[in-house]
């Protein structure tokens, strides 16, 4: 396997080394002979660094590692196509994500380049273009002026790795170009939650102002459900004869469209008891009794199944829950707090109660108990002060001083 390394000038007149590599031929099927293969590769500032690139390359052509030069040839934006297609286990939610990052993001970015000669200085500028709005998507809702959180702009970078990863995993390319990458200090918001007074005053406003949704935020509220197994609970789901909440399925937003699937996790699938609120089963009839009396005077009514229902009885779109749940907490005059930060607010109520992390790991559907404890368990002001007064009441049983004689 002939190889030899040369040097050349650019117009600048700065000197530089490329290698030579032949390959074994091909068969042409147009052409009905095998064709003669090379491979060339330029750009090296020592002739050592090209003799080395040269044997390295020889030797995964001897032991079959190196790629073809079909794909020593591919650009970012075809390996992109590949590589999703490849990802066979995703969820189609986690497909539509990737796909979005990918299309809108890294293809406009990065996507005309080779994928075997993208660098991290590449990765950089693109990430630096995301932050300053200079690529974004065409149509953005929420951030009309392209720029993204921090947070979002690290979202981008890992799928973007994920997807080189791949590419080093099929041998591809012979390591990934994400690396040393650096990203801006963001701060640890910590999800705000409500007290037991605060969850009173929402749900009592939200069945005066949006009745047909106000029970689903009470699932949130009372049961910790994720938005989209709420929105996709079914009257079936609800065992008032055994006071059960089953947890079978979730409604999913694939685009615009809207799907059931499975819970996020096996943990998901989950029963929890309807003690936890008393007044449910009560509100849960009333709107019964409320979808009852749509289905009668609707003109096209569709029947699904499901607690949550537009009064056509087809499934609430997902980010109209979340939606009509800011506007109800800023018309009710309570501190703010996100649909899922509803999750966190029962978790934290939970453990005020004196809950054991065990059940509430299980109510939650989590898989490790670390994520409940430590991702959705907050302490309230008065549970500060609460703990505070035991530890000076401790303190003074047994002697201690806690301050000057």
């Amino acid at each position: 396997m002939a190889g030899s390394v040369y040097p050349y000038k650019l117009k600048s007149g700065a000197r530089k080394w490329g290698f030579a590599l032949d390959l074994p031929e091909r068969w042409d099927e147009a052409k009905g002979r095998h064709v003669r293969q090379q491979l060339r590769r330029e750009g090296f500032k020592r002739q050592l660094d090209a003799q080395r690139a040269l044997e390295e390359e020889q030797h995964g052509v001897t032991v079959g590692t190196a790629a073809s030069l079909a794909d020593r040839r591919l650009t970012v934006s075809q390996w992109a196509d590949r590589w999703l297609a490849s990802r066979a286990k995703i969820r189609p939610t986690t497909r539509y994500a990737y796909a979005h990052v990918l299309s809108q993001y890294v293809k406009p970015g990065i996507g005309h380049h080779v994928l075997a000669e993208v660098r991290a200085d590449h990765i950089d500028a693109m990430l630096g273009q995301i932050r300053a709005g200079k690529i974004r998507p065409q149509t953005n809702r929420r951030r009309p002026d392209g720029r993204l959180a921090e947070s979002a702009v690290k979202q981008i970078y890992v799928i973007t790795a994920a997807m080189f990863a791949g590419a080093v995993k099929k041998r591809i390319i012979p390591h990934t170009p994400c690396v040393g990458i650096e990203f801006a200090e963001t701060e640890d918001h910590a999800p705000l939650t409500w007290g037991p007074a605060e969850v009173a005053r929402f749900l009592a406003h939200a069945e005066a102002e949006e009745p047909r949704l106000a029970i689903g935020f009470r699932i949130a509220l009372s049961f910790g459900l994720r938005r989209g197994e709420a929105a996709g609970l079914r009257w079936s789901d609800v065992d008032l004869a055994s006071g059960m909440l089953h947890v079978r399925q979730q409604m999913v937003a694939v685009g615009s469209e809207l799907t059931t699937g499975p819970p996020k996790s096996k943990a998901g699938l989950r029963s929890v008891p309807l003690s936890l609120d008393s007044e449910f089963p009560a509100a849960l009839r009333e709107h019964q009794q409320r979808q009852q009396f749509d289905a009668v005077v609707a003109e096209d009514w569709t029947e699904t199944g499901l607690i949550l229902a537009m009064p056509n009885g087809k499934p609430v779109p997902l980010w109209r829950l979340s939606a009509r749940f800011r506007e109800l907490v800023t018309a009710a005059g309570l501190p703010p707090l996100s649909l899922h930060g509803a999750r966190h607010t029962a978790n934290s109520l939970w453990n005020a109660a004196g809950v054991p992390t065990f059940e509430r790991q299980s109510w939650l559907g989590h898989s490790s108990p670390a994520m409940t404890d430590a991702t959705y368990l907050h302490l309230r002001p008065e549970q500060h002060e609460r703990a505070a007064a035991q530890v000076a009441a401790y303190q003074r049983a047994n002697g201690v001083s806690s301050g000057p004689r």
